[in-house]
């Protein structure tokens, strides 16, 4: 009787180191689109005791991930756009507004739920940064016209909400919006003048810090196409 205890123990230890040294395949999907949206931002902030609120809509192009697990639901999203804002509304009649420029990027969970054979529900949600850089000029009696540079730098929380139609196995198109909600904005000011004889800039101050009560609704909807991006990776 001991004999075979102990032969059922060698073999049970014997298939538990093969089990545990067998190599384990997953299998990870991906999905890569590039498209077009179209920024809604909506923002407001206090400064030097005034209620600033401005519109803005911003033209720009949007870079989007999927990744997903041995079949998953649920994975890792990202979400990514460059954009050129075409629309500045600010109810303060600051409306001089000369080249602006925006980037950002949300990273976090992404979901999917599958509707048909070709049709799928994503989304996501995650931190979201965006960084925004612009110029005006504003005339001041004493010294003439002065020309400000700022950069926003804006954090809160973004997501996507979509739908997916696969083409094939390799192409999708996509359709929906992204969605930002920012609470927080560090802002660099500079100021230069303009000599009358040469026109060069002349530096005069820099001013930076967090802004008061800030504020920012952003709703982004696009349209993409997708490709599939399938691999196995093998872990021992």
């Amino acid at each position: 009787m001991k004999k075979v205890m102990l032969c059922l123990f060698l073999a049970a230890g014997i298939n538990f180191s093969a089990f545990a040294n067998e190599p384990v395949t997953r299998i990870s999907e991906g999905w890569l689109r590039v498209g077009f949206e179209f920024g809604n931002f909506f923002e407001w902030y206090v400064y030097e005791g005034t209620v600033w609120r401005s519109y803005i809509g911003s033209l720009g192009v949007n870079f989007s991930s999927y990744r997903f697990t041995d079949g998953r639901n649920v994975g890792l999203f990202s979400s990514g756009f460059f954009g050129v804002p075409t629309i500045n509304y600010d109810t303060n009649n600051f409306d001089n507004f000369g080249f602006r420029f925006q980037t950002g990027l949300i990273i976090g969970a992404g979901f999917r739920r599958q509707l048909s054979e070709r049709f799928t529900f994503h989304s996501g949600i995650g931190l979201s940064f965006m960084n925004s850089i612009f110029s005006f000029t504003e005339y001041f009696p004493s010294v003439g016209n002065v020309e400000f540079e700022v950069g926003n730098y804006t954090f809160g929380i973004g997501g996507d909400i979509g739908f997916k139609f696969s083409i094939n196995n390799s192409v999708f198109l996509s359709m929906g919006s992204i969605f930002t909600y920012d609470f927080a904005n560090f802002s660099i000011v500079e100021a230069f003048t303009r000599r009358p004889s040469t026109r060069t800039r002349v530096f005069m101050e820099r001013i930076s810090g967090w802004d008061e009560l800030f504020r920012m609704v952003g709703i982004r909807p696009y349209i993409s196409i997708g490709f599939y991006i399938r691999q196995q990776i093998i872990l021992r």
